[in-house]
């Protein structure tokens, strides 16, 4: 049996009927174009696999399932977003999923979301969930990833673009799911000068907040890539413990041989080097209380 396909080579493709699968569908959307479907895709069980380096986009009043459903959407590659509902399993692999697609939205997913590079096929591409922050309201101003069953996370990136200056103490409830496991290699972008992501119940409600730096915080930034971890850190002049200003870099002892350390501040008001959740890159900076 063969799959059905969707070839989009180039330009701005919208389909205005609702579209029902009667099999499943490859849907190849070259660079630089676009397919968007304005009415509704119901996948009917069956499953659709996003090819090629341009955007699809899911929109409609299809509602989300109560309870998970069967079929699926797979993105390998491009960006996948939109206002409208996956009718069934979303599996990022190797693109960008990113609600509202460009303006803060929500897409709801009547399945599970599983983010995860599949490391068989070379080159592998990093997947990325990308959350646009305009504003406090959910799903206007806020992008939203509002799924039905669990949020997996096995690895790749969470990119947070933001379109205005929040306050500390601010609140963004960024997912909704039944559960959620896993953690992300990395969370990008900055809620403002002399601020940083509160990611402690980003996995438990799916909410991300923002906290002020103050005088007893110190940012934590990673400068190697050749040694096994191991707890510790030091100040600016290697010293073991003592304490830093604000803003100023503390170097972490040791560092994993994949180039990356993981730095969790946990409710403890300690750095967590055996979480995932906010794995921070060779190069870039996490920041929070000692």
């Amino acid at each position: 049996h063969t799959n059905a396909r969707i070839e989009v080579s180039e330009a701005a493709h919208e389909i205005d009927a609702a579209v029902n699968l009667a099999s499943s569908t490859i849907a190849n959307v070259a660079t630089g174009s676009r397919l968007t479907f304005d009415n509704g895709l119901k996948l009917n069980n069956k499953f659709m696999t996003k090819l090629g380096n341009g955007t699809m986009v899911v929109n409609g009043t299809l509602p989300r399932a109560s309870s998970p459903v069967g079929g699926g959407i797979v993105v390998n590659r491009g960006t996948l977003g939109g206002n409208g509902t996956v009718d069934g399993y979303l599996t990022n692999i190797g693109s960008t999923v990113n609600p509202g697609s460009g303006n803060p939205g929500a897409l709801k997913v009547s399945g599970h979301y599983s983010q995860g590079s599949t490391g068989r096929d070379l080159p592998i591409y990093t997947p990325k969930l990308q959350i646009d922050i305009n504003g406090l309201t959910p799903g206007t101003q806020q992008d939203v990833l509002d799924v039905t069953g669990n949020l997996d996370i096995l690895d790749g990136s969470l990119e947070i673009s933001m379109g205005f200056t929040p306050s500390p103490g601010d609140t963004f409830d960024i997912f909704n799911f039944a559960s959620a496991r896993g953690g992300f290699d990395v969370i990008t972008g900055s809620p403002g000068p002399n601020m940083w992501w509160d990611t402690s119940q980003l996995f438990v409600d799916g909410t991300i907040s923002v906290a002020e730096s103050g005088p007893t915080e110190v940012f934590i930034e990673h400068i190697g890539s050749t040694n096994p971890i191991s707890e510790g850190w030091s100040d600016g002049n290697t010293n073991p413990g003592g304490s830093v200003g604000p803003g100023t870099p503390a170097h972490l002892a040791d560092h994993t041989p994949q180039g990356k350390i993981n730095a969790l501040l946990t409710t403890r008001g300690q750095w967590d080097l055996a979480d995932r959740l906010g794995a921070v890159a060779a190069g870039q900076q996490a920041h929070g209380p000692l």
